[in-house]
């Protein structure tokens, strides 16, 4: 995942589609493989407040995408985005 203009990569992920013998599609999509952090800092070098991924808004923003354009293909999907603990 990119930012907008390619500029910078923001983290990446893998995607995986499978069906089983019943016909069903189970499309399992995240875990972060890579990523950027960030983290405030006082007086331009001394690190203070907790680390942020950098991009994670816009990756829950792709999970909730896709999360709708399945719904809305198929309103008998069952669509459950979870964080690993």
């Amino acid at each position: 995942m990119n930012s907008g203009k390619n500029l910078i990569e923001l983290c990446t992920f893998k995607a995986r589609a499978t069906s089983d013998s019943s016909g069903h599609t189970h499309i399992v999509v995240g875990g972060l493989d890579t990523y950027k952090t960030s983290q405030e800092k006082y007086m331009g070098f001394i690190p203070v407040g907790p680390k942020l991924i950098t991009g994670m808004a816009q990756y829950k923003n792709f999970l909730n995408g896709v999360s709708k354009l399945l719904t809305a293909r198929d309103n008998t999907a069952q669509v459950t985005i979870a964080q690993a603990a």
